[in-house]
């Protein structure tokens, strides 16, 4: 087994790692032109940038996945001036963990780490699973982790997740620890815990290239930041030189748009949604809430909190034991999703390779059911899919007949959106609808969203990014345990105050089931 990490004095404030001038094309698309990049040592610094800025594409590079058109890159005391190979990147202590984290969820913690940085070995050459459980005890450790080895990594929440794979790809020799986007998909107090991770990291000596979408995670956790746009290099700043609205100007071009709600509606109609008694796996306690015509409401909390079980049970993938959901007076199935849609009930899913079909078009991820079957002819679903692709802002334009992987993160979102509209739905469902969208795109779906509630649609919010509800929620259900913790009105929402209600409930009942 490899040996791992040990603390270290970091080194002084110079460069281990930079780039040069690094240019790629893909045919007449400019990746990156004449990107300068500057990592020193011992920092957190932040690669920020909206969807096809070029961050991937430079990552790609650092990995030695992508061979670049020009530039150079030093690491240490070497130099590449035609790109690297991966082998070149892990030999000069490159690491590299992404949003996918690449985990067995069946294997163990201590299988994971030790597939990749081998097992220990005992006489005859044989594995010693109790030599390799301590060692990766040991590298657990190093990041401040207690995390037992022998827990199957499918049993981890995903904070926990992404501490395994930062610690199979930290070892001895390691200089720069890249993580993309690793906790996109995590709550802000689960993610507060996983900075203080990125923190020892640090502290040992191991610089780290830290890419997110979300500003006030940056400002928090990074020294540095460097922004790109449209492959080109815009800023690099010490983040306690600028502000977030400076860094948002850079990433989009123009000034932010006010991240305020609107001002709660006062609706007296009858309710467009209503849900009864629900309970099922992960949510002991019956839920009842309604949600008006034109109204947000929220269901969040921790991971593993329930509101997740609440999301797909509403979505018609998994079925509850118990309760009832009405829309507009009159009662529908659940675990049928079809039947749902049909009625006026559309869900839309931030996580795209559940929601998406990533190698089919545009213009077929809008109509899955082949709306050509309902209006006649093939021409006149190309003609509505280019004009709701244009209506809906998706980029590029003329988009439509592209498959929908050649489109960033935020237009996959746009299509997913489209697609949901479409039908003029009375209600719609949103789980974690901006998941690795950047903050362009996401002002441009929040302006969306707002436009359809100002005509009526009543809206299901489940989410654990707790400034999307703070932006966007009238009223905010909080749950905590498989339980109602607290309804949060909409002059009582904020991000502080949503981690205090999901936190504090949460270890109120630890508490008080360890008093039993």
């Amino acid at each position: 087994m490899e040996t791992p990490l040990k603390a270290r004095t970091p080194e002084t404030s110079t460069s281990v790692l930079r780039t040069c001038g690094l240019t790629k094309h893909y045919g007449a698309a400019v990746a990156l032109a004449g990107v300068d990049f500057n990592v020193q040592a011992g920092e957190i610094h932040a690669l920020l940038g909206e969807n096809g800025a070029g961050k991937s594409t430079l990552i790609k590079t650092l990995a030695g996945l992508v061979k670049p058109d020009s530039g150079e890159i030093f690491i240490a005391d070497q130099s590449w001036s035609n790109g690297m190979m991966p082998q070149d990147a892990a030999a000069s202590g490159l690491r590299f963990v992404h949003q996918d984290l690449a985990l067995v969820d069946s294997l163990s913690v201590a299988d994971n780490i030790a597939l990749e940085t081998g097992y220990a070995r005992g006489r005859w050459g044989f594995i010693d699973h109790k030599v390799t459980i301590t060692q990766v005890r040991g590298r657990l450790a190093v990041l401040g982790s207690f995390l037992d080895p022998e827990k199957q990594v499918g049993d981890l929440s995903q904070a926990e997740k992404v501490i395994v794979a930062m610690a199979r790809a930290l070892r001895e020799g390691t200089r720069v620890l890249v993580l993309d986007e690793v906790t996109a998909s995590l709550p802000a107090p689960e993610a507060q815990r996983l900075h203080q991770v990125i923190r020892k990291t640090r502290d040992t000596g191991v610089s780290v290239v830290f890419v997110s979408h979300r500003i006030d995670e940056v400002l928090s956790l990074c020294d540095r930041a460097t922004v790109l746009a449209d492959g080109k290099h815009v800023a690099c700043a010490s983040l306690s030189d600028v502000n977030r609205s400076q860094i948002i100007r850079w990433i989009v071009g123009r000034e932010p748009a006010q991240a305020t709600r609107p001002t709660a509606p006062k609706n007296t109609a009858s309710p467009r949604v209503s849900v009864k008694g629900l309970w099922g796996p992960g949510v002991g306690s019956p839920l009842d809430f309604s949600v008006m015509p034109g109204e947000i409401v929220a269901i969040t909390g921790l991971v593993g909190s329930g509101y997740e079980a609440v999301a797909r049970w509403l979505a018609g993938l998994d079925q509850p034991s118990g309760g009832s959901l009405g829309l507009s007076g009159a009662d529908l199935p659940f675990g049928r999703p079809h039947v749902l849609r049909t009625a006026g009930f559309q869900a839309i899913s931030g996580h795209r390779s559940e929601s998406a079909f990533q190698t089919l078009s545009v213009r077929e991820n809008m109509f899955p059911t082949r709306m050509a079957g309902r209006a006649g002819s093939l021409d006149a679903e190309r003609k509505r899919a280019a004009q709701q692709a244009q209506h809906y802002g998706v980029r590029p334009p003329r988009s439509s007949e592209l498959p929908l992987s050649a489109l960033s993160g935020g237009n996959q979102q746009k299509v997913l959106f489209a697609r949901a509209l479409d039908a003029g739905p009375k209600a719609l469902l949103m789980i974690d609808p901006t998941a690795g969208v950047d903050i362009g795109a996401r002002e441009e779906l929040y302006a969306l969203l707002r436009r359809e509630t100002g005509r009526g649609l009543a809206v299901v919010l489940a989410s654990s990014d707790f400034e999307e509800i703070e932006c966007l929620a009238d009223r905010a259900l909080v749950l905590a345990q498989g339980r109602l913790a607290s309804v949060l009105e909409h002059g009582d929402i904020d991000q502080a105050r949503l981690v205090y209600e999901a936190l504090g409930a949460a270890h109120a009942h630890e508490h008080k089931e360890t008093q039993q």
